[in-house]
């Protein structure tokens, strides 16, 4: 076998022992000559054979950046570290990614950096995606430093065309970037001449395609006009089921918090709640906590004011998180006036599930019961479920104890005190039982 670096594991422990002793020591003052001497070398491992010491590297020069008197020994090193965002293994472009944010907070390094930023905006036109992907990541860190965001605005189109690419971790990197870049009021006016080309994309064959077209809508609508979007949006619940759908449902709802929206969503509200009817409990789920949010505008109200039984039919669903997913929206209803005579006859199905078999539903019941006893109409009904409550301090999960805890709010009201006051001896019981 060649004797060479490849095959050589103590020459390979020793790098990684380089790379650790900088990270550990670089910030002590004590060791600033020798870890200024080690920087060229820890430059160097950016271009070794093995990812795991490139990844190691990048991170810990992103890392001792930090410290002012490493920057003038780093500066060298950018041109290698934009170049890890094409390398070959998954691992070493995430890592740069990370680093980057370090090094572009020292004004330092900025300079060097907004030599090579053209040379960053080009990778977006790599045939790989992975590296389009990275590449995407690492400019919308880069777009926290106003120097450089007239470069990345003429890339905004090739970033749009990621969310083409039918590829989830891709796309998903497209709509996070875009989200990103849409906080900075520079670049809004290139990402809304961008709206259209998006929307036009909610008709695509490819399901990830319209997916990720319907996330980043999402994503840009508070900063950027989507309004004649919506209405593309608008057909998409009928994929049911799908993670489309599922991702207009929630877009839709995100929408009806922006005033300037409603008048668009308004048409979309009755096929929302006609998911509350759909054979897929799953769907109906996604339909109720959506409806759940939308509830929160007065102007929505009357159109789903009779779906609190639809909801209220979660509570009997064979799996946990549909049942859970309908207590949540339920307590979420209650905050509103117009839904609680309805919630107040479901009260009873929810005092029942603190015997529920799962301890994820016997929390939420608890946490609901917790929340919506602040109205007064609900106390009456909540009263007889103090004994119930207190009895699942014997629960083995512990999550479930924990909410418990919920207990002392029930006191501040003067209508449960007396259930609370008969159960003090149990509750010192059970105390005994755990001391003794």
């Amino acid at each position: 076998m060649p004797n060479n670096d490849m095959f050589d594991l103590t020459v390979h422990e020793e790098k990684l022992a380089l790379i650790k002793v900088v990270t550990s020591l670089h910030m002590f003052d004590a060791f600033r000559s020798a870890i200024t001497r080690a920087i060229p070398g820890l430059i160097a491992l950016l271009k070794d054979y093995d990812y795991l010491v490139r990844s190691s590297a990048v991170s810990t020069l992103g890392e001792v950046s930090k410290q002012a008197k490493f920057r003038v020994a780093i500066e060298p090193a950018i041109l290698d570290i934009v170049a890890l965002l094409k390398d070959s293994h998954y691992s070493v472009p995430s890592s740069t990614v990370s680093a980057l944010p370090n090094v572009l907070e020292q004004a330092e390094l900025r300079a060097t950096i907004a030599e090579v930023i053209s040379d960053v905006v080009a990778l977006l036109k790599d045939p790989d995606d992975s590296v389009r992907s990275n590449t995407v990541s690492a400019l919308a860190k880069l777009s926290e430093q106003g120097e450089f965001r007239a470069a990345i605005s003429p890339a905004i189109p090739n970033i749009v065309a990621l969310l083409k690419v039918p590829d989830y971790s891709v796309g998903s990197s497209g709509v996070s970037a875009l989200a990103k870049l849409s906080e900075q009021a520079e670049l809004q006016a290139a990402i809304a001449s961008a709206i259209p080309g998006i929307t036009a994309m909610l008709k695509d064959s490819d399901y990830l395609v319209r997916s990720s077209a319907v996330s980043s809508l999402a994503e840009v609508s508070k900063q950027v006009a989507i309004t004649p979007a919506i209405p593309e949006i608008v057909p998409l619940l009928k994929e049911v089921g799908s993670f489309v759908g599922s991702k207009a449902v929630w877009a839709l709802a995100k929408f009806s918090e922006q005033a300037e929206f409603r008048a668009a969503i308004a048409p979309a509200i009755p096929d929302i709640v006609a998911l509350l009817k759909d054979s897929d409990d799953f769907v109906r789920s996604e339909g109720a906590s959506a409806l759940a949010v939308i509830s929160e505008q007065a102007e929505f109200r009357p159109a789903i004011a009779g779906v609190i039984p639809d909801i209220v039919a979660l509570l009997k669903e064979s799996h946990y998180h549909f049942r859970s997913s309908g207590v949540l929206a339920l307590a979420k209803f209650s905050e509103q006036a117009e839904f609680r005579a309805a919630i107040s006859s479901a009260i009873p199905n929810i005092i029942a599930l603190l015997n529920d078999s799962h301890p994820f539903v016997k929390s939420s019941a608890v946490l609901f019961l917790a929340e919506v006893s602040k109205q007064t109409e609900f106390r009456a009904a909540i009263g007889p479920s103090i004994p119930d409550i207190v009895a699942l301090l014997k629960e083995l999960d512990a999550s479930v104890r924990s909410n418990v805890s919920a207990l002392p709010k029930f006191s501040e009201y003067t209508e449960f005190r007396p259930a609370i006051a008969s159960v003090i001896p149990a509750i010192a019981a059970l105390l005994e039982d755990t001391y003794v």
